[in-house]
């Protein structure tokens, strides 16, 4: 790593200035003393907040102190660091320590790209249609994310025993790692293609946020927040301060309470497509002018670029 930046000194210009991408906040400090640049780190959140939101067991308190250092040293390398949201600059400021002149607030967003052109339906995405033809559901609604603490699954997997006969649920996983017992309406899909996510986000019409009590989701965003706007879709979530960083009140279905009767009654309520329709249309405007690839690129750079013009 070091030969690589010592080479890349050589070959950049006095000028240049480096941005350095999560996951690879290790080589922040080490880049600083040896490019003698300006450093952004465009982190979005602390590593230390992965750990957490998989849950702290003793055996990974050494590992969670490693991840909590590098994140102190990291933030406080970078020149400028880019973070998820107002509520995760303030966290960042409280925890670590870094000055709020040090931190701006860009979102992490979408990458929309892959998402663009010709897609082939796979085997999965036909049995997902014959799985609905079959059960003859009204609703379809998807869930996609990590199996975390924050996610709320066994919430979401309570209320869609409530409407079993309705309501059909599509979970889109990172991983095959899903050992609860699920029922009829419900469809596990783990390790999804790009190809299959858009055809899946396709055929579903209300998108689920994190439905939980969790500390974390009042700081972070998720990415299924930028896919439920990219992809027009009712997007239910816990009532936060991030969340309202990103959506107005009146772009997302809130819970009051992350419970299984709180959830059965939004699905419900969104049941009718009138009832969907103003929230798909808000949701799609707001993340077109606030959020999409391109108005966060030119963000960046803008950043980037303040100082230094091109």
């Amino acid at each position: 790593m070091v030969f690589d930046l010592m080479k890349i000194r050589r070959e950049i210009s006095r000028s240049s200035q480096i941005l350095i991408m999560s996951p690879c906040q290790k080589i922040t400090f080490i880049a600083r003393v040896i490019l003698s640049r300006k450093i952004y780190l465009d982190a979005g959140w602390p590593l230390t907040d992965g750990m957490i939101s998989r849950g702290i067991k003793f055996g990974n308190i050494p590992r969670l102190l490693q991840l909590f250092l590098l994140d102190l040293v990291s933030f406080h390398s970078a020149n400028i660091s880019f973070v998820e949201s107002q509520a995760q600059l303030i966290r960042i400021h409280r925890l670590f320590g870094v000055p709020k002149t040090k931190m701006r607030v860009i979102f992490t967003g979408l990458n929309e790209i892959p998402f663009k052109g010709k897609f082939i339906q796979s085997s999965r995405v036909i049995e997902t249609h014959d799985w609905i033809s079959k059960y003859k559901f009204g609703t379809i609604v998807i869930f996609r994310g990590r199996i975390n603490n924050e996610a709320g699954l066994e919430i979401i997997l309570e209320a869609a025993k409530k409407v079993e006969s309705e309501i059909g649920f599509i979970f889109l996983i990172g991983s095959k790692e899903f050992t609860q017992s699920i029922p009829a309406n419900c469809r596990v899909i783990a390790e999804t293609t790009f190809d299959e996510m858009r055809s899946l986000y396709e055929l579903a019409d209300i998108a689920l946020g994190q439905i939980s009590r969790n500390p974390r989701i009042h700081y972070s965003i998720p990415h299924k927040a930028f896919e439920a706007g990219y992809f027009a879709k009712c997007y239910v979530s816990m009532r936060t301060k991030s969340i309202l960083e990103l959506y107005k009140e009146s772009d997302v279905y809130f819970l009051e309470e992350a419970n299984a009767p709180n959830l059965v009654s939004a699905l419900t309520n969104l049941s009718f497509v009138e009832a969907r329709r103003p929230f798909e249309r808000r949701i799609k405007a707001r993340y077109k002018q606030f959020a999409s690839q391109k108005m966060l690129a030119m963000n960046v750079e803008s950043e980037i670029f303040r100082d230094h013009p091109k």
